[in-house]
């Protein structure tokens, strides 16, 4: 009996193994179907956001409908010995401010996208991030994945809208300053009732 109980002891660790290692696989931060790398800013340790990442890698799989296009964010936890997070995602959804950063399925066609762009410190305390709001004039096809993306160089960004296969953009590539962020009262309201996401 003691022998099956080490042999059934043995089957449980090895299985606990091969799971963590499947669970590593779909946590890892590589990017898939040569989207935009994932990163992770300081609440990524948090199992939710580790789930939520796993979620996100097989939803960009997922199949595009012929009359929707799917808007991927972008998320850079820089260079190594580099503690700045870059962000680069939708404003509105719903024609409302939002602060998810979340893939979107929206119609085809003519789009006016307003985009948050924000740069984090880990190093310093929380009211450290800068960030600059751009609009993009688009018009999506159908059944296509897009992924927003960036330059940065200090506080200079530059920022587009992309092709997430081929790289092409489809918007024009807006030159911006990443900044403290100022009070503005109704404005980024007033900008998701212009915009159509």
């Amino acid at each position: 009996m003691q022998f099956k109980g080490w042999h059934l002891g043995c089957v449980y660790f090895y299985l606990g193994l091969l799971i963590i290692k499947a669970l590593s696989v779909c946590f890892t931060e590589k990017d898939y179907s040569n989207e935009i790398t994932i990163a992770s800013n300081r609440y990524c340790d948090s199992s939710s956001f580790r789930l939520y990442v796993c979620f996100r890698c097989h939803y960009q799989q997922a199949k595009v409908q012929p009359n929707e296009a799917r808007i991927d964010f972008f998320a850079n936890r820089g260079e190594a010995f580099d503690n700045k997070r870059e962000y680069v995602k939708l404003m509105c959804f719903n024609q409302r401010p939002t602060s998810a950063s979340a893939l979107r399925d929206v119609e085809e066609g003519e789009h006016v996208l307003f985009v948050r762009a924000m740069v984090v410190n880990t190093d310093l305390p929380a009211d450290n991030m800068r960030e600059a709001i751009v609009r993009l004039d688009v018009n999506l096809e159908g059944g296509k994945r897009y992924s927003l993306n960036q330059i940065r160089d200090n506080s200079d960004m530059k920022i587009w809208l992309q092709e997430s296969d081929s790289g092409i953009p489809v918007s024009k590539v807006v030159t911006t300053r990443v900044e403290y962020p100022k009070s503005v009262g109704d404005l980024r309201l007033e900008q998701c009732k212009e915009g159509t996401v």
